[in-house]
């Protein structure tokens, strides 16, 4: 049905305006605007969800024959969210749901009761507004929310000593996958596989310095996500004085197998060997000294990871 086209009347030619009825005022006074460019088409914007966990169904009254694209439209919650989550408007057919950025929506992005405003971009429904912002993101920047922020894997070093709300401490420990719905999707068992059933496995940063993943650069090639190197120190040569007065050698030079070389010597070469710290273990040339590692200076931290 194309739009109404509207006319006065013409007091002087007699011509009479056009004539508005009861009904069709009516019509106006519900109306609200779907995008359609007819009379009396629109919907009422504004439904019960009546769907399950992660799958909205709604239905507007009068019911809609198609989507439109822009239409804004409201529906009262019934479930809170435990990841992606579908709409399936007026059984039009069930489409993802999508909040800032277009990412899927993750565990708590909607809560129960709340009035959540959407509107159709096409192909997905897009949340514009929230009633009031879900329990577990009390706080945004620019609108987005604190789980768009800190996605479900993100690690991040704590200033403090407890393991702040949202988080969970990089202990290595297996936790449940149900539980941790959101993260499993995300690392799965790059960090151990749990039981190999229903738990998987946190990462273990406690005492670790971190390092970036190598992914082609050559510097630290040939390492995977998750994997650990030991320690370690780049090879190198010490110059050090001899102190055997049997000798009278130019220098002593350290060689690729941990022995001292005396040379330039009138006797015949005289070696030393060097035990794991890279110290002369006989003749009594020096003593050991060091630590259990080789490290950096450094401030302890809480490594933590996002769920």
């Amino acid at each position: 049905m194309a739009k109404t086209v509207f006319a006065d009347g013409d007091i002087v030619t007699k011509t009479g305006g056009t004539r508005v009825l009861a009904a069709w005022l009516n019509k106006v006074f519900s109306h609200r605007h779907d995008g359609a460019d007819a009379d009396g088409s629109a919907p009422l914007d504004y439904a019960e969800d009546t769907g399950a966990v992660n799958a909205l169904v709604a239905a507007l009254a009068p019911a809609l024959a198609a989507l439109v694209v822009g239409m804004p439209f409201g529906i009262r919650v019934g479930n809170t969210n435990t990841g992606a989550t579908t709409l399936n408007l007026n059984g039009l057919g069930a489409l993802p749901v999508h909040k800032l950025g277009g990412a899927a929506l993750a565990a708590g992005d909607i809560q129960a009761t709340q009035i959540v405003r959407f509107a159709y971009d096409g192909a997905a429904f897009q949340i514009l507004s929230y009633n009031s912002p879900p329990s577990n993101d009390t706080q945004t920047v620019q609108g987005q929310s604190a789980a768009m922020l800190a996605p479900p894997g993100a690690l991040v070093p704590f200033g403090m000593a407890s393991v702040p709300t949202g988080w969970l401490l990089c202990d290595g420990r297996a936790v449940l996958r149900a539980t941790y719905a959101a993260l499993y999707a995300a690392i799965g068992t790059t960090w151990g596989a749990g039981d190999n059933v229903s738990t998987f496995n946190l990462p273990d940063l406690r005492g670790e310095f971190l390092r970036g993943s190598d992914n082609g650069r050559g510097v630290d090639a040939g390492r995977a996500i998750a994997s650990f190197q030991a320690d370690g120190l780049k090879q190198h040569q010490h110059y050090v004085a001899n102190y055997d007065f049997n000798a009278s050698p130019a220098g002593t030079e350290l060689t690729n197998n941990n022995t001292l070389m005396v040379s330039g010597n009138t006797h015949a070469e005289q070696g030393y060997t060097l035990n794991g710290s890279n110290t002369v273990a006989t003749r009594g040339l020096s003593s050991e000294t060091g630590g259990p590692e080789t490290r950096p200076r450094n401030i302890a931290v809480l490594y933590c990871i996002k769920y």
